[in-house]
Formats: structure tokens, sequence, C-alpha cells
């Protein structure tokens, strides 16, 4: 049972494997109609959805280019999908191992790249730098990520997850003691926490 919502639609898991729809959902609803034995599903930027089945194999819906659709099988074994690409063309899974699988279409940018190799992940965001929990609590990313964000998330410790914000620089991470903690730019002269005694507040 699961849930997954797009910018407007949304789509709904149900326990015997089939799949629901509700909003703007033309040309979807005929394409998941068949769909069966659906153990996953995923969202790919605001408007494709993706389905796994008992069997491994990978169902898209909601793209008018088929062609380009990366064509997978073999991933009973995941546990979680997701893609940050509007056209699937890179799609990330986590298996049960820790590992993390990978599947790339003719117009993949390769969004995913520098992923392979990471073993013992227990949770993994899709955005940009594409933030990691390993079993022991610790954090990875892309190579390329600023070195000042890697070195903040790793002053916060253990972590339970993470989450970042694609085009804002902004990471978020849950201790193993339930606080969240951020990461995000700031050009200002004070941090939140130092916001205290305010008469009014604004929000941007």
């Amino acid at each position: 049972i699961a849930i997954a919502a797009g910018s407007n639609r949304s789509f709904g898991l149900r326990a015997d494997g089939t799949v629901v729809a509700c909003g703007q959902v033309k040309g979807y609803a005929e394409e998941i109609s068949g769909w069966k034995d659906i153990r996953l599903i995923a969202m790919a930027g605001g408007f494709g959805l993706i389905g796994v089945d008992q069997s491994g194999e990978v169902h898209f819906a909601g793209y008018s280019d088929e062609t380009e659709l990366p064509q997978i099988s073999g991933w009973d074994d995941v546990v979680w999908i997701g893609s940050d690409s509007g056209l699937a063309a890179d799609l990330i899974g986590l298996r049960q191992d820790g590992t993390l699988a990978r599947a790339q279409s003719g117009n993949s940018e390769g969004y995913f790249d520098g992923t392979e190799g990471w073993t013992g992940i227990r949770q993994v965001n899709v955005t940009y730098p594409v933030p990691a929990v390993k079993e022991d609590g610790t954090v990875i990313f892309l190579k390329d990520t600023e070195p000042e964000i890697q070195k903040t998330v790793e002053s916060w410790g253990r972590l339970e997850a993470v989450c970042s914000a694609t085009g804002w620089g902004m990471i978020f991470g849950i201790c193993e003691d339930g606080t969240i903690r951020e990461c995000r730019p700031n050009e200002g002269n004070a941090e939140l926490s130092d916001m205290k005694d305010l008469k009014w507040v604004q929000v941007q």
C-alpha cells in the first residue's frame, strides 16, 4: 500500500497490487488499468508514474514517447524506486542488500553516475546531490558535492534519513534523537537559532 502524487494528480497502490488514480489523469487511467501485482510506485518529474511489479519488471505511465524509456527487469529485490528526471531517463532503486540499482535510457544525462559501488545504503534521496544514509548513520554524496555541504552534514552525527531540494542547495536530515537539521545557503546576518525576541517575521 502506497501513495504517489504529482503536480495535478495522485495515485494510490492498493493491497491487491492494482493502482488507482485521481485528478488530471487523462492518458494515465488506461495505461495503469492493465497493471497487476504492483508493489512499488513513484512519481518522476511531477508527471510520470513508475511502478514495479512482483516479478521485478518496471512499468511507466504518462509518457508521450515510450521509445525513450529504459527497459528494466530483474528489480524484484528493489524495495524503493525514484527518479528526478521528468523523462524517466534516469531511475534508481534501493536493493534489499543496501546496493543501488540504476537504469538509463538513450536520452539520459547520467544523473546518477557516481553512485555505482555504493554499499550499505539504508535510505537515498534522488535530488542532487543524491545524499544517502548508510547503515552506520553516515551520509555520502556525489563526488562533486560542495565540500562545505559535506562538512556541515557530517557535523550532524548519525542520521536516520536525509533529503535535498534540487536547485536550492538545501539538505535536511533527521538525527537519531529525532531532531531535524538543515543546511541551506545563508547570506544574512543571523541563523534561525539567533532569531529571538522578534516582533514580526516575513517569509518569502
